[in-house]
């Protein structure tokens, strides 16, 4: 893919680290017949994960285990 979602969780483990310094970080993937391609995208984040009987999937990942991974040709500018 284009990676743009890599970017975007990237820029909000960023930011809320800043902001609120959490030492744990909890997500959800409710799946629907539009997000099948970011299933998986969390795991990609270093966050484990607990499948639940409807095909959603609960995860969490302590502050230090959360891995990024840089996308050098996405660059995200505030205004």
């Amino acid at each position: 893919g284009r990676k743009l979602e890599i970017e975007f969780i990237n820029y909000c483990i960023r930011e809320v680290n800043k902001e609120w310094n959490p030492r744990e970080w909890r997500g959800e993937y409710i799946p629907t017949k539009k997000n099948h391609q970011v299933a998986d995208l969390l795991e990609n984040f270093g966050f484990s994960k607990k499948v639940m009987a409807n095909g959603t999937k609960k995860y969490q990942a302590d502050r230090k285990q959360l891995l990024q991974e840089r996308v050098p040709f996405i660059t995200v500018v505030e205004e």
